[in-house]
């Protein structure tokens, strides 16, 4: 029935699935029963190893890498995109204002649309100077973190972390308990030696 009438059973034409399959009405109703008892996504219901929750991957936020014996942070792509507003945009901006330049005016609906492109850009430059002011934030504290923990990050070694408290980064960030509790929440970094660690 599924592999040679899919179309019928989906649209529910189960006289003519009678006819071409020549079962009567039980036949039919006994193998809808069995069909209908199946998972159409069999894999959604294999777990992780973690205590029968759904494994989850986990792409970390920060690198930490050790090049020529300085430390560096870098922030992941995930948490760096290249963000800038498109050239056609400005073009058609700076086209309006050389129109209204040499003519004196614009009609009313090249007003509209300067406006209405003009209001856009703000916007846009708004957003990535937000973008780019959490980039900052998140890159001051994870690099407090790499500092306060720096032994650890040069040689590996899990004995070598330090007991750390929000009020440890607080201080050398000049940024309230609260921010720096939400900059690190569900945040990750990965070090040289690829230990993957809970910011």
């Amino acid at each position: 029935m599924i592999r040679d009438h899919f179309e019928l059973f989906s649209k529910k034409h189960y006289d003519k699935l009678q006819e071409k399959l020549e079962v009567d009405e039980d036949e039919l109703r006994d193998a809808l029963g069995e069909i209908l008892k199946l998972n159409p996504k069999p894999a959604s219901g294999l777990t992780g190893r973690a205590g029968g929750r759904a494994a989850r991957v986990v792409v970390p936020d920060f690198l930490v890498t050790v090049t020529d014996g300085e430390l560096k942070l870098s922030l992941t792509a995930r948490n760096a995109p290249d963000l800038k507003i498109n050239d056609y945009y400005q073009q058609q901006l700076a086209e309006y204002r050389r129109k209204q330049k040499e003519s004196g005016k614009l009609t009313t609906a090249q007003k509209q649309a300067a406006g209405f492109i003009r209001q856009n850009i703000d916007s846009a430059s708004w957003f990535i100077e937000a973008i780019q002011q959490r980039q900052q934030t998140l890159y001051s504290v994870m690099w407090a973190i790499v500092r306060y923990q720096e032994e650890f990050f040069r040689t590996g070694d899990l004995k070598a972390l330090r007991p750390m408290i929000l009020k440890d980064i607080a201080a050398p960030t000049e940024l309230d308990i609260s921010t720096v509790s939400r900059v690190v929440n569900s945040k990750f970094v990965q070090d040289r030696l690829r230990h993957l660690l809970p910011a």
